[in-house]
């Protein structure tokens, strides 16, 4: 709703209104936006509590086994688990390098099976959803959730802590958050490569202050290990492992373009920037390679069976 203020008398002009009136049809209009406000945040809160979140259903890609689920579907699911704050939930997002890794490296699988949601993140898994004919709803960009989940937070007066494995990102992502969310109860924030002393106070920290949203930007998997390894500091919290994700967003980051960053192709980005970092871009050429061999493999299969 426009918060221009209409003039109610026709007959007269706006200049001779006198300030009295003015400040109260201003008072009248911000109250409605107010009003119009509150009703959306309440609307936004039905919507997703309606969501029925017992039975999500899952695809399989590369034989490992990722949530298929909407935008509204995730957001609907971590209010649930805020609101009936039972356990710990940590929530995955994956690209097609971690989805190879997982899956060509056994230690690092039970990671996919640790984790309460595994979303599709990284621009290319819908592509190669799409060839094998695998119905994924649609991607889940990270900044989006975040952003959903900081909203709801200043709304719910659900508390934050910020954790990151660089010190001069973190502050620069809590003055954003309050700028941008007021009233947003981050109640810890610390960042930097930690000596095993000031890790244990950041533990007692996150122990003591039992937050209800965690963002953790570390780097795969070093944040799902460290997520494993300190569940007894994590309480009942929502943990989003974010890679770095908070560096992005705390606008000091400036290696990938926001065309980049919103298509969810940071992954591939960093690659074709870092040639020499083989392991990478063999990774990636797999990861387009065999999801285009099996596809044709598949369409053949299917035309042949037409015949």
């Amino acid at each position: 709703m426009s918060s221009k203020i209409v003039n109610l008398y026709p007959e007269t002009k706006y200049s001779e209104i006198s300030s009295s009136v003015k400040s109260e049809l201003s008072s009248q209009s911000e109250e409605l936006e107010q009003q119009q406000s509150t009703k959306d945040d309440r609307d936004r809160l039905s919507i997703y509590k309606s969501i029925d979140t017992k039975d999500f259903a899952k695809i399989k890609l590369f034989g490992l086994d990722i949530d298929n689920l909407s935008r509204d579907e995730v957001v609907a699911f971590i209010l649930e688990a805020l609101e009936k704050k039972e356990k710990l939930h940590h929530i995955l997002f994956i690209d097609p390098i971690k989805l190879l890794r997982m899956k060509l490296n056994s230690s690092l699988r039970p990671i996919i099976n640790q984790a309460n949601l595994v979303l599709a993140e990284g621009g290319g898994l819908l592509w190669s959803c799409k060839k094998l004919n695998i119905p994924l709803k649609e991607r889940i960009s990270i900044i989006t959730v975040v952003m959903d989940l900081m909203y709801l937070a200043m709304q719910n007066d659900y508390t934050v802590y910020l954790l990151d494995s660089q010190a001069h990102h973190i502050h620069k992502v809590f003055f954003n958050f309050q700028r941008n969310f007021p009233g947003l109860r981050v109640v810890g924030r610390k960042g930097g490569n930690f000596k095993q002393e000031e890790e244990l106070l950041i533990k007692e920290s996150i122990r003591k202050s039992a937050p209800d949203i965690i963002l953790l930007g570390m780097n795969f998997p070093n944040q799902e290990k460290w997520i494993k390894d300190n569940k007894q500091y994590l309480g009942k919290a929502i943990i989003l492992g974010l890679d770095n994700t908070l560096q992005i967003l705390s606008g000091l980051n400036k290696q990938y373009p926001d065309w980049v960053v919103l298509s969810g192709f940071s992954w591939l980005w960093y690659t074709l920037k870092n040639p020499w970092r083989l392991n990478r871009m063999l990774l990636t050429i797999s990861f387009y390679f065999v999801s285009y061999i099996k596809s044709t493999w598949l369409f053949n299969l299917k035309k042949s069976k037409r015949n």
